[in-house]
């Protein structure tokens, strides 16, 4: 059985992919990947879930509350986006992501809580503009089944 954290991930994916014009979302979106991969994406604008540090405290035993930090980067080629200059774009893509984020801030049921806590935009490029969108994921298991949410 898959750890918490995968379902998370999994919930994180599927609200990220939902980013579509016609779903009020300013960009048709490409790849949703959780791993930044060898070579360019199929599409852009594409989006990267990064997961990073987790910290831990103890409940009244055996419960365990978990702080995850993940990071989700977006990004768009500006080449070919005429639509937008580089800081609407980057702005744009900010909207997308934090929408689909906080659509379920709960991911599935199985977190406490969603939390968007930093966002740095990425403008170094001159063909592309990102963003990075910090979130905390609180959430709970026992200690010895960190596979169920609690």
């Amino acid at each position: 059985m898959d750890h918490v954290g995968e379902t998370i991930l999994d919930d994180l994916k599927d609200a990220l992919e939902q980013m579509r014009v016609g779903g009020g979302y300013n960009y048709d979106w490409g790849d949703v990947l959780r791993q930044i991969p060898k070579g360019s994406p199929a599409s852009y604008p594409v989006c990267y879930i990064r997961p990073g540090a987790e910290t831990q405290e103890p409940l009244a035993y055996p419960l365990y509350t978990r702080h995850w930090e993940i990071t989700i980067v977006g990004v768009h080629k500006v080449r070919d986006n005429r639509r937008d200059e580089p800081n609407t774009a980057v702005q744009r893509l900010r909207a997308d992501i934090e929408a689909a984020v906080m659509q379920d801030c709960t991911r599935g049921g199985v977190a406490v809580d969603t939390l968007i806590v930093s966002t740095t935009p990425r403008l170094e490029f001159d063909a592309y503009v990102g963003v990075e969108v910090k979130i905390i994921v609180h959430y709970r298991t026992r200690l010895a089944e960190p596979t169920v949410s609690a």
